[in-house]
């Protein structure tokens, strides 16, 4: 599997923007075996000419087949949601993860009303 383009064509399905990402392989065999020295990085403030720098860092081909993970990392988008690299079953996949709704009992009426009314000068 090609990690650049499994990186694009997991963006293609997510509506936010990326805010940042470190994404890290890490094969089964070699001289990167069990290292960080290959994290490949978009950091916050990223222009088109890191984002590309960043994708192209991603160019190779892995082993995202049964056995032990070999790509990791996490994205996060900037409307607060994120992604996660996991391993199930032997098979390696991104996953998109956003934060639930708040269940409205958890939600203090009193002190959202005295907020809006602090915002409001009231």
């Amino acid at each position: 599997m090609n990690a650049k383009q499994e990186i694009i064509d997991h963006f293609s399905n997510v509506i936010s923007k990326p805010l940042c990402a470190k994404v890290t392989y890490m094969p089964r065999r070699g001289p990167l075996r069990g290292s960080d020295e290959s994290a490949s990085i978009l950091t916050t403030g990223w222009n088109e000419a890191d984002f590309v720098t960043f994708l192209q860092s991603l160019d190779f081909e892995y082993d995202d087949g049964y056995g032990t993970q070999e790509l990791f990392g996490d994205i996060w988008y900037e409307d607060g949601s994120w992604s996660e690299r996991e391993e199930y079953d032997g098979s390696e996949c991104w996953t998109y993860k956003c934060s639930p709704p708040i269940p409205a009992k958890l939600i203090r009426k009193d002190k959202e009303r005295e907020a809006k009314l602090n915002e409001l000068g009231i």
